[in-house]
């Protein structure tokens, strides 16, 4: 099988499309069970529901079990890393029936989940503070609140993290080309956000998160079914 693109002849076995089409397939659930994972870790950790952006709680909670916090950090920085070509995957699987609503659905997801991961990796310096000098860490945590630098990376993050992956979901829910029900499980994420904001309990979240995972796997499984040619077509 052969098509041309911009002008050059291009076959499905120079695209490597059969690895590409399901090895991307598969980062999206496995990304979004990491940060299921980091969640249920950081609720385990936080059971009071503490407020992290206070610095006298985030020394409290982060001078408990440091392991812990490390798994909950890793974890979290290689589901973002993974979710983006997961996103852009179900992005190009999408392409055919909402080519511009699932392109702005997975930017916003991404954009939100490359902001997360510098919010998380700033995890391992403040870790290595509250061991060294907790007093400092509390400062420095509650002077970074007032930084609104950062504060537009926070907002892109939950803009991202809410807002792109219900659109995403609504996508897939007008697709033809998933199964459809799997947009129902891709909204509980968001759903489980919401709600652990409102009621201060991370494990929505973390049940949302696992939901979600599903939804995921089920779109992973209708792109590994693919051939490549339909796969090509999409690009």
């Amino acid at each position: 099988m052969t098509r041309v693109a911009l002008g050059v002849p291009v076959t499905g076995h120079q695209t490597g499309s059969g690895f590409h089409r399901i090895a991307s397939a598969w980062c999206a659930p496995v990304a979004i069970g990491l940060i299921a994972l980091s969640n249920s870790v950081y609720a385990s950790l936080n059971s009071e529901g503490l407020d992290d952006q206070i610095g006298a709680n985030l020394v409290s909670l982060y001078s408990d079990d440091q392991t812990l916090w490390y798994l909950c950090t890793v974890t979290g920085l290689l589901g973002s890393l993974l979710l983006v070509p997961g996103i852009l995957a179900v992005v190009k699987a999408l392409r055919l029936d909402r080519p511009v609503l699932s392109l702005v659905a997975g930017s916003i997801m991404i954009a939100g989940y490359i902001s997360y991961f510098g919010i998380m990796f700033t995890t391992f310096d403040t870790l290595d503070l509250v061991r060294i000098a907790p007093q400092a860490a509390e400062t420095l945590v509650d002077e970074s609140s007032l930084n609104f630098a950062s504060a537009g990376f926070f907002l892109l993050f939950v803009i991202g993290n809410l807002f792109g992956t219900a659109l995403l979901g609504v996508c897939v829910l007008l697709s033809r080309s998933v199964p459809r029900w799997s947009g129902v499980l891709l909204l509980c994420w968001t759903l489980g956000h919401i709600t652990n904001l409102l009621l201060l309990n991370e494990w929505f979240a973390v049940i949302g998160g696992l939901i979600a995972m599903a939804g995921f796997a089920v779109i992973a499984v209708a792109i590994t079914k693919m051939t490549n040619q339909q796969w090509l077509e999409r690009s």
